[in-house]
């Protein structure tokens, strides 16, 4: 497993008393500066969590965290969402947004979305983070026929522009809609590339309706399929984490899908920065 990504090597190693500066952060000498410090650090999950519940304790301790910016994300999959809303919160802190998670009901994705008094269309997001993998979509792999790929892939499309436009509707929040990683087993080696209604090439071409059905609307693409194939399609699953808790990646990559997100939401509030 390369490091480099797993381990965010672009970013300095946090000091040994680390939890200890998050415990620290308190009162009046707290700020949302000394936040953006600590979270620039390379952190893991459970540096995530101690910055995650710093930045807990001071908003309920009425704390300003200026120049922090207040962001709220909702958050649907067909995953378990919960180990994500720590490590956004935490990551979010990094490109200067003040994060608040509410999160969607257990795999009830669609219901969120259509229903206007939903727990996250009342909670009038700013965006919502539709974290679906080829698993919670209506999608037929390995069905060896090009025709009902085609079709399977409509309909997955729909189903996601379904969503998206009710959360629109009923909530008045954009979505944030990821690509989709193709299962690491292929069928016919190579040849899946090519052959119709093989999981390969049915993403692929999910992946391309996809980005065509959001161009031009206020919806923004996450591209996790790139950032799969970047650390590699058999470190990005565990078949074992999925079996046992839902989770939808191997916990390892958890930073690093956290830091992603929070590069889209600081772009989405203009948090530019410069070399």
């Amino acid at each position: 497993m390369n490091e480099l990504y797993t381990a965010l090597r672009w970013l300095p190693r946090p000091p040994p008393d680390f939890r200890r500066r998050c415990r620290a952060l308190s009162g009046a000498a707290a700020n949302g500066r000394s936040v953006m410090r600590l979270a620039g650090y390379a952190l893991d999950e459970n540096g995530l969590r101690s910055l995650a519940a710093a930045l807990g304790r001071l908003r309920a301790e009425g704390v300003s965290l200026a120049p922090l910016t207040p962001f709220k994300l909702g958050i649907v999959g067909n995953g378990t969402l919960d180990p994500l809303v720590p490590a956004l919160t935490a990551s979010a802190a990094r490109y200067g947004i003040l994060l608040e998670c509410v999160m969607g009901d257990y795999g009830q994705t669609i219901q969120a979305a259509l229903a206007p008094d939903s727990a996250l269309n009342r909670a009038r997001p700013d965006a919502v983070l539709i974290a679906l993998d080829h698993r919670g979509l209506p999608l037929a792999l390995g069905v060896h026929d090009a025709e009902t790929a085609a079709a399977s892939v409509a309909r997955a499309t729909e189903f996601l522009r379904t969503m998206r436009g009710g959360f629109r509707a009923n909530g008045g929040a954009p979505a944030i809609v990821q690509t989709l990683p193709a299962p690491p087993e292929t069928l016919f080696g190579s040849f899946d590339r090519a052959a119709p209604g093989t999981p390969r090439s049915v993403a692929a071409a999910f992946n391309a309706a996809l980005v065509d059905s959001v161009r031009g609307t206020d919806d923004v693409v996450f591209d996790v399929a790139a950032l799969a194939e970047t650390v590699g399609l058999a470190d990005w699953y565990s078949p074992t984490q999925w079996n046992v808790a839902k989770l939808a990646f191997d916990a390892k990559m958890l930073p690093l899908y956290a830091d992603h997100v929070g590069r889209l939401l600081g772009a989405l509030r203009g948090k530019s920065r410069r070399c």
